[in-house]
């Protein structure tokens, strides 16, 4: 599969586009899921939703996206050990000329960092994540992939621009090459500013780590590039934020009654549900709701988009994206161009496809109850059609056998005595 956007497109019925409020019946986005335990798959579903947030807001469409409640939890036991562990394995693989599990092993403690927040409260976690997106940018350069390593390099210099690579590990010219990368967005005439905002208001803002302010704040000083906001009060909220040209605001809503109806609804998805279920769960959000489903393959990751209407009806679409989401701005674009058009065209009768958003079937293990989505009343024609044409048959067979009863009864004797006779001497 190619990495570039693959559309599976039929016919949605209008109906299912209806709109109304922004808050209240608007539609509204749920985030992405994944049925992986993977760490790394996790972190690659949080990075498509966060794409698909900044996409969606520009059409004036909500957000209601929580993460999991780890509020009360801390750092995972033995987490800054295993960085530490994943990182010694990173450097022994890279320095034994092993450069592609160099990147594998990097990629495993970036990703165990970037899918669970508390990670991200220490100090300490972040150095060692700025050493794993070293190891993991060096290696790629040995591997003659240079692009992937100057992005590695763009995103650390703009989560952590205090930070400086350590002489010796880094060659000179890959330190050179991250001053330039480093200079190259200071130098930029016009920062992107990120606001931030909360109801209610005067919650903690913390930006790549470091607390920045209250709510409401606006800041002009961050770099261009990727960077972890949370949002902490009653409530968290955390969004990961690329930020290019154009300024950017992230709105937490952390008493939002929705909330908890979003997660019922995005739990239900990750485990395996029914369509009616489902459905029920998220019109308690919104009359129009959307939530992508990620799952990985041989060649990188696809998406399964679906669309909420508030007859329970379920429209889909699907794409691919690469296994580096190198392409997953242009697949954003046209995905969401395709789920927020009134003249969309979404897949409705793609039962493997369905299969596939719910996660029900024999290759999910059968969840959510059954294997089959409830009856919604979408299913009753067909179901008539097919049952009058089952009477029909039915009701041919029954005449022809009366009509060979009679015939058999009625017909006048065999003159030669018998009914069948078996010339014995041909046998």
């Amino acid at each position: 599969m190619r990495p570039a956007a693959s559309l599976l497109l039929l016919l949605c019925p209008l109906a299912l586009f209806a709109a109304g409020s922004a808050h209240a019946d608007g539609p509204v986005f749920l985030g992405a899921v994944t049925r992986s335990a993977d760490e790394q798959d996790q972190a690659v579903a949080d990075k498509i939703a966060d794409a698909f947030a900044e996409a969606f807001a520009d059409r004036d469409i909500d957000v209601v996206r929580p993460r999991e409640d780890q509020a009360d939890q801390g750092p995972p036991e033995g987490a800054l050990e295993d960085l530490d562990k994943l990182l010694g394995t990173a450097r022994t693989r890279f320095f034994a000329g092993e450069f592609d599990k160099a990147v594998a092993s990097a990629d495993d403690g970036i990703a165990r960092f970037e899918s669970t927040y508390a990670y991200r409260e220490s100090t300490k976690a972040w150095n060692a994540y700025a050493e794993l997106m070293l190891v993991r940018t060096l290696a790629l350069r040995r591997l003659s992939k240079k692009d992937p390593a100057d992005r590695a390099m763009l995103a650390l210099a703009a989560q952590m621009p205090d930070y400086v690579p350590d002489p010796s590990l880094v060659p000179p010219k890959v330190t050179d090459r991250y001053a330039t990368i480093k200079k190259n967005l200071e130098d930029r005439k016009k920062r992107p500013a990120l606001r931030v905002t909360s109801v209610p208001a005067g919650a903690t803002v913390v930006v790549d780590g470091v607390v920045r302010g209250e709510t409401p704040l606006e800041l002009t000083d961050l770099l261009p590039g990727p960077h972890y906001v949370a949002v902490i009060g009653d409530g968290r909220q955390e969004e990961y934020v690329v930020l290019k040209k154009r300024d950017r605001e992230v709105r937490a809503e952390l008493d939002d009654p929705r909330r908890h109806a979003a997660q019922s609804a995005r739990q239900l998805l990750r485990n395996g549900t029914s369509h009616h279920d489902f459905a029920t769960e998220a019109a308690r959000v919104s009359g129009v709701c959307l939530i992508a489903v990620v799952e990985r393959d041989r060649d990188g990751f696809s998406v399964v988009m679906g669309r909420i209407g508030p007859d329970n009806r379920i429209g889909l679409t699907a794409l691919a994206v690469a296994a580096d989401l190198s392409d997953l701005d242009g697949a954003v674009q046209i995905m969401s161009d395709i789920a927020t058009s009134e003249n969309a065209q979404l897949i409705e009768d793609d039962d493997t496809l369905l299969a596939r958003f719910l996660g029900i079937g024999p290759q999910f293990g059968g969840g959510g109850g059954g294997t089959e989505p409830e009856d919604d009343g979408s299913l009753l024609v067909p179901t008539l059609i097919g049952s009058a044409l089952g009477a029909v048959v039915l009701g041919v067979v029954a005449a022809a056998g009366a009509t060979g009863a009679y015939f058999f009864f009625t017909r006048p004797a065999n003159p030669g005595g018998t009914d069948l006779v078996i010339d014995a001497s041909r046998l």
